[in-house]
């Protein structure tokens, strides 16, 4: 059963029964009244079923009217205004009353703003976004993994991994792009029959329409159960939001924010939510650990505080079913490999690996590479191949979102500046000798150079890229290099004139 159908009646109750919490009014007192089938009531306004209180009160429905008491001398007339799970009154409660029950906690705090001073809000706002953004710029160098980034904010890996795709300025640090790493990951790939998943790349795949990739390429996809159990704990979160919507404050860009979210929106991300638990209990076996297993991983004491129960999980399923793991997280790969001696790849590994099998067509894998960069993975590998194709899909327009964000691959200093002006001769080479008008030619090469010059010496750049270039043009199109190379040697002049 899937968890929406097990705490749908919780959520949406509307006839009194018992277990229920019911909010009456008077018309001058409003008060909750809870109905207890199996507790003993502790508290003032709890009462069992068999009770004066219960009998008069259990099924009615909200809007209705109740008579407790009709005298001559007292009249108790209360409408239903409420009706609610128990559960749900009893969470509700403990937020409304937290410094209370948990006076030494600061992880929530409710302020009184009667007075209309605002900064009470806007500072811990701010103190609290200060934070969050130190965390994500460690991340976003490669240094925390996504799950230590959950933990340290407190919120979920499928949150988290979810906005970054989709909010600019957010880098993904899936890969660190060394040519060594690349091969390992191709090496761990290549005969691999099984893997072990994880939220990083189930996210991913789920994002660019190709889950589907993995029930056809691997024999077995491995999980573990908390990898569900924190998908429910979200479902749940999004199923008490869906009433009412949900309400976010926040400080960005140096101002404060209000964000509404509609009920619409969050029943759509209930139903991907879904579509994401449906995959992973019907395609993927859960593995489960045991303390034996868990004893072989030796992790210091800072290492097991700062990571995330779940990916503690995530390298003992791997070594247990010594499957490598698809993360989209390089810190992971980095942590499984040498805490684990376990292996991984990443979406683009995957990916290509798909093409050459014949799983995905090469337009679909140049459209998929082409959004991990405009999304902003890091690092995405890019051939002349990917951004001819882009190109020539585009009609040489170098204003195509997917044509920018596959130049971006070329810039340094996180790219082989060797390999780039490689690529990128290759590239000026084709598109120099192609139909493309010169106009169109003229925009490509500024777009290309743009980027090579990132994160470099222009001098030693345009050096090397005409050296390239003088042996890729054949004694027949010596004329075209020429105007070519003249072409580099304007943009290389104007471009030190600006900086």
């Amino acid at each position: 059963m899937r968890l929406e159908d097990e705490i749908k009646d919780l959520l949406t109750v509307d006839t009194i029964a018992p277990d229920i919490a019911v909010l009456i009014n008077d018309g001058t007192t409003r008060r909750w009244i809870k109905l207890l089938s199996t507790t003993k009531p502790i508290n003032e306004w709890e009462f069992t079923l068999d009770s004066e209180t219960a009998k008069i009160l259990l099924g009615h429905k909200k809007g209705e009217t109740v008579v407790f008491r009709s005298t001559l001398i007292e009249t108790l007339i209360y409408t239903i205004e409420e009706i609610q799970s128990i559960y749900v009154r009893v969470f509700q409660e403990s937020f409304e009353e937290f410094g209370t029950r948990f006076p030494n906690h600061d992880g929530m705090n409710k302020m009184d703003m009667s007075d209309g001073d605002i900064s009470k809000i806007i500072i811990p706002i701010y103190r609290r976004s200060m934070f969050v953004n130190q965390v994500f710029d460690f991340y976003s160098q490669g240094k925390l993994p996504i799950c230590t980034v959950a933990k340290m904010i407190h919120s979920s890996q499928y949150e988290i991994f979810s906005s970054f795709q989709v909010m600019k300025g957010n880098r993904i640090f899936a890969s660190y792009g060394s040519i060594a790493d690349q091969k390992m990951q191709m090496d761990a790939l290549s005969s691999a029959t099984s893997i072990t998943l994880d939220v990083s790349g189930l996210l991913t795949l789920s994002y660019l329409g190709f889950l589907s990739i993995l029930h056809t390429r691997f024999e077995n996809i491995y999980v573990h159960q908390s990898m569900i159990d924190e998908l429910d704990e979200l479902i749940f979160k999004r199923r008490f939001e869906l009433k009412n919507g949900a309400r976010y404050i926040g400080y960005q860009e140096g101002r404060p924010y209000f964000e509404e979210i509609s009920p619409t929106q969050i029943d759509q991300n209930i139903k991907f939510l879904n579509e994401l638990r449906s995959f992973l209990s019907e395609k993927c076996r859960i593995v489960a650990i045991s303390p034996e297993l868990a004893s072989t991983i030796q992790l210091s004491e800072d290492a097991r505080e700062g990571m995330d129960e779940i990916a503690v999980f995530l390298l003992l399923v791997a070594k247990s079913t010594n499957s490598p793991i698809y993360t989209d997280d390089a810190a992971i790969r980095s942590l499984a490999k040498d805490i684990a001696g376990t292996s991984g790849f990443w979406s683009q590994t995957l990916l290509h690996d798909a093409m050459n099998k014949n799983i995905i067509s090469k337009d679909q894998y140049d459209s998929a590479v082409a959004k991990l960069i405009k999304s902003d993975y890091f690092f995405v590998s890019v051939n002349k191949d990917l951004i001819i194709a882009l190109l020539e899909k585009s009609t040489y327009t170098v204003s195509d979102d997917y044509v920018n964000a596959i130049l971006r691959g070329l810039r340094g200093p996180e790219a082989d500046e060797n390999l780039s002006i490689g690529i990128a001769a290759d590239t000026l080479k084709e598109i120099w000798l192609s139909s493309a008008t010169m106009e169109q030619k003229l925009f490509i090469l500024d777009a290309v150079l743009r980027n090579l010059f990132v994160g470099r010496s222009s001098d030693i750049v345009v050096m090397k890229l005409t050296q390239v270039l003088g042996r890729l043009f054949g004694v027949s199109t010596q004329n075209q290099l020429r105007m070519l190379i003249k072409q580099i040697g304007l943009y290389h002049a104007v471009n030190l004139r600006i900086h």
